[in-house]
């Protein structure tokens, strides 16, 4: 049967096709059996690999390094704990250090405070003071003053009769200056009478006597006066002594 030019084209093709699938298909048989040969020999090398080769086994000398590492490893961590631990001793001193530091200006502070008060009340003593004796050199030039009038009064009382006008006046002048100087702080000391105490007196003659009782005051020749509590001249006076 003769066939047509179209299908002699076909089947051409069809045959090439199909020659070219059997190709591939024993290309890929062939490879399929490399690697199963290929896989068989490795195994076998392994095989013959592991039969080949000793066991491992331990030599003395790898468990001497192994000894000698591990104290190293200890000697290290010890040397390390021995570093924190002086560390931590250093840091504890010199905590303490700066404890007792701030204890001791603590106590300096305490100290300037009590002497701050103290100081802050000795300048207001000194200032009440200073203003409480600002005058008192004035009063001591005064006092001679006062006895000359007092002097005179006495006199004057002697010798002028009774109701004597100038004598009035001068003894209410007298009265109303030391009245000023009371308000001041001016006070007479008292002596006759009194037993002698030298803080306030200042004896100038001694008077024998048989009767009452010994060192006392027995008369007073010139008064003496305390602005406060300080001494502005001392009261001059007589001071018995007993005959036995």
């Amino acid at each position: 049967m003769t066939k047509k030019p179209g299908e002699r084209e076909a089947w051409d093709s069809v045959g090439q096709e199909a020659r070219g699938r059997e190709v591939a298909g024993q290309e890929v048989r062939r490879e399929a059996a490399e690697k199963v040969n290929g896989a068989g020999s490795t195994a076998e090398k392994e095989k013959d690999m592991d039969e080949e080769t000793p066991e491992a086994v331990s030599e003395p000398g790898d468990e001497v390094e192994v000894a000698q590492v591990k104290g190293e490893q200890e000697e290290r961590e010890k040397e390390e704990e021995t570093a924190a631990r002086e560390e931590l001793e250093a840091l504890r001193e010199e905590l303490r250090q700066k404890e007792q530091l701030v204890e001791e200006y603590r106590d300096d502070l305490q100290r300037l405070g009590a002497e701050f008060a103290n100081y802050r009340r000795r300048v207001q003593a000194e200032r009440e003071d200073t203003r409480r004796y600002a005058t008192a050199e004035l009063i001591s030039e005064l006092l001679p003053i006062i006895d000359n009038l007092e002097r005179a009064i006495d006199s004057a009382r002697h010798q002028a009769r009774e109701g004597n006008a100038l004598l009035q006046g001068v003894e209410l002048t007298l009265r109303q200056f030391l009245e000023v100087l009371d308000r001041q702080g001016l006070k007479a000391i008292e002596a006759k009478g009194q037993p002698f105490d030298p803080r306030f007196h200042e004896a100038v003659m001694q008077v024998e006597t048989e009767v009452g009782a010994d060192n006392m005051v027995v008369e007073e020749m010139q008064k003496g006066y305390c602005l406060g509590d300080r001494l502005i001249r001392p009261s001059l006076v007589k001071v018995s002594k007993r005959i036995k």
